[in-house]
Parts: C-alpha cells; structure tokens; sequence
C-alpha cells in the first residue's frame, strides 16, 4: 500500500521508504512488483512472515522518473531493465522466471 501523509500503521506491515511525492512511492510500488526484487527477497526468506533482513540483497534504485529505469513501464519490462542493469545472464533469468510467478494484481 502507499501511505499517506500523516498516515500510520501496525507491525504487520514494514514501512519501505518515504518518499517528497507520489510519484515515486507509486515507483517502489512496481519495483516491489517484479519478480527481480521478489527473487532477491526469496532468498533469506524461510516463512510467511517478513522481518527487514530479507530485503539486504535487494539493490535500492533511484525511483525518481528521471532514473535509468523507466517505471512508467509495464512490470515485466521493468523485469527486463533490472535484469539488463545487473548483467543477468539468460540462465539466470529463465531460473527466476520458472521460480518467480508474475504479480496478478
């Protein structure tokens, strides 16, 4: 969820980011979406539950509109930017693809 200004919530959501303008938190929003970030999640996560150390792997981007990554794109292109941007190789992207299911919602 994007909160608002002034807005708060409980210990089953951990809080990722503050951001000067709505542009941007909507940015993380579909970083968070990719199976890329997912994938990196994936790997310290042993539960449902969800405790800050499992996002150390995941690169922190610059999700201003003028950033190398077009967030305006669709989540798969996005997927496609990202693995671009940190030289994946085909293996390595087909293996996330078949382990990382694509965000329906």
């Amino acid at each position: 969820y994007v909160g608002e200004p002034n807005s708060c919530c409980t210990d089953s959501l951990i809080p990722i980011g503050k951001f000067d303008n709505i542009d941007e938190a909507i940015n993380l929003q579909s970083y968070l979406k990719t199976r890329f970030v997912r994938f990196m999640i994936s790997i310290l996560k042993v539960s449902q539950n969800v405790y800050q150390n499992v996002y150390q792997f995941v690169p922190i981007q610059n999700f201003k509109n003028s950033s190398d990554i077009n967030w305006n794109s669709g989540i798969d292109d996005i997927d496609e930017q990202l693995f671009k941007k940190y030289n994946l190789s085909d293996e390595q992207i087909n293996w996330i693809i078949s382990k990382i299911d694509k965000v329906e919602y």
